[in-house]
């Protein structure tokens, strides 16, 4: 569903048909209040939005733009309105060809498809940018860094890559270094024989085993002690690793996911 607003009687009568027989409904609005309202019933998946004569950002288009991320909105402007690049995802100057506009909503809801598959919600273009390359690597078997601050959904964005991969659901193990103690980050990742330390009363699997025929998932690897960081490369260039006490080398070919708030 397309919702266009307009003052203007009948302005948007023409493009209406055009997106009609391109397969889109639309809808046309001549009062802000009424758009805001039918907004709360049915989320449309885009609107255009006649600005032409505006000069500051009227109060609907912030609470549009703002409270309805998956909303594709596309602003009218004029020689004599304002600069709306911040409360629109894409400024048109005419529609004078339903097909220009047809061609820019289906551009739009592509990424807005994409977002959605990967559970990721908003419309700036860095995170799209994000959902092509999540849709990019997933189906490769490559190991991924993915940096950014604290609570800014670097976990979400693993488990999409995961689950873009096609390995099992559950073969997605994380492990968090930064909330780990340093003497048992070792056992954690590597595993541990019996008998290989006080308190080892038996075998113990690490993470990098039990992830093995899916994805492991580091975060705050930034945290990881300096002679751990020589066994990891040795996981990344061999995908083989010792547990703590033993002799034989253990396989593993898990995929790794790394995060970090740090600049490495």
């Amino acid at each position: 569903m397309i919702y266009l607003f307009t003052r203007q009687s009948g302005y948007f009568d023409s493009l209406q048909t055009g997106l009609a027989a391109a397969g889109f409904e639309s809808r046309i609005f001549d009062d802000s209040q009424t758009l805001v309202s039918a907004l709360k019933g049915k989320i449309a998946d885009a609107m255009l939005l006649d600005l032409r004569f505006e000069y500051y950002p009227p109060r609907y288009l912030e609470k549009i733009f703002l409270d309805y991320p998956s909303v594709i909105v596309l602003g009218l402007t004029g020689p004599n309105s304002g600069s709306f690049e911040e409360y629109t995802d894409q400024i048109v100057e005419s529609i004078d060809s339903a097909d220009h506009i047809v061609s820019i909503l289906n551009e739009h809801l592509a990424d807005r498809k994409l977002l959605a598959e990967f559970g990721l919600v908003g419309r700036s273009t860095e995170l799209i940018g994000i959902a092509r390359m999540i849709e990019q690597v997933g189906s490769t078997d490559i190991n991924v860094l993915i940096t950014g601050p604290s609570g800014s959904g670097k976990e979400m964005v693993a488990r999409a890559i995961h689950r873009q991969s096609g390995k099992p659901e559950d073969k997605f193990i994380a492990i968090n270094i930064g909330s780990l103690a340093p003497g048992v980050i070792e056992s954690e990742l590597f595993g541990h024989e019996k008998g290989s330390f006080t308190g080892a009363l038996g075998k113990r699997l690490g993470h990098f085993e039990m992830a093995s025929g899916g994805t492991l998932f580091i975060d705050e690897i930034g945290e990881l002690p300096a002679d751990l960081q020589v066994k990891l490369l040795r996981v990344l260039e061999e995908k083989s690793f010792y547990r703590v006490g033993a002799q034989k080398k253990t396989a593993t070919d898990a995929r790794l996911i790394f995060a970090t708030n740090r600049n490495l």
